[in-house]
């Protein structure tokens, strides 16, 4: 049973990716499709609300496979129950013996970090793309604003601006939550730690005094 959701967990992890993937592609696919820049930029930021969910949506499944797998660790693996297999007890040492984390890397399949890339990836595509156009109608923008020899600066200057910035600083900081995140739920991380660490105090309550 327990297998089983592992393995539900696995499917799940392949549909979101595959969900996310051909939708962000349809996403920029329209902003190409978009003659005035500004209009291109605000569509390819909607790649954003796929990523972003999708990708805690894959945190949280990692997260539910980390809670089932300690779980075996804790109570059938070491009670003897699956004696003759103990597959989580002996990763989890074979990570430990590991003499470094290149040697730790080498024992992994390395699927949550693939996942990180596949997210960051998407994401700075779609970043780039935004960035680029909207560079582009500031800079158009200010040439006509020069041309015209207007006096006041205008508000959709400072608009583009203020984007260009804020986007900027919400890449960075979306993309050091992402990788914090990734790190978190890898094999020894502390997502794992913390699931073994609640089981092993179930089964082994603090004696009452």
């Amino acid at each position: 049973m327990l297998r089983e959701e592992i393995k539900s967990a696995d499917t799940l992890k392949y549909q979101i990716t595959g969900i996310a993937v051909g939708a962000v592609g349809a996403i920029l696919v329209a902003s190409f499709n978009q003659s005035n820049f500004l209009v291109r930029s605000l569509v390819a930021l909607c790649a954003y609300i796929v990523t972003i969910p999708a990708y805690e949506m894959l945190i949280g499944n990692m997260r539910r496979t980390w809670r089932i797998t300690t779980y075996m660790r804790v109570f059938l693996e070491a009670d003897g129950a699956l004696d003759y297999i103990r597959w989580e007890t002996r990763m989890s040492a074979q990570r430990e013996k590991a003499k470094d984390r290149t040697a730790q890397s080498s024992f992994s399949s390395l699927s949550g970090r693939n996942e990180w890339l596949l997210i960051t990836m998407l994401n700075s595509i779609a970043a780039i793309i935004a960035l680029f156009s909207l560079g582009v109608y500031a800079w158009e923008y200010r040439k006509a604003w020069i041309v015209a020899g207007k006096t006041y600066f205008p508000m959709e200057l400072y608009f583009s601006y203020f984007l260009i910035a804020v986007l900027l600083i919400l890449s960075i900081c979306l993309n050091i939550h992402n990788h914090r995140q990734e790190q978190d739920v890898r094999r020894g991380g502390r997502v794992e730690r913390n699931f073994y660490k609640s089981w092993l105090e179930i089964k082994n309550p603090p004696a009452s005094s």
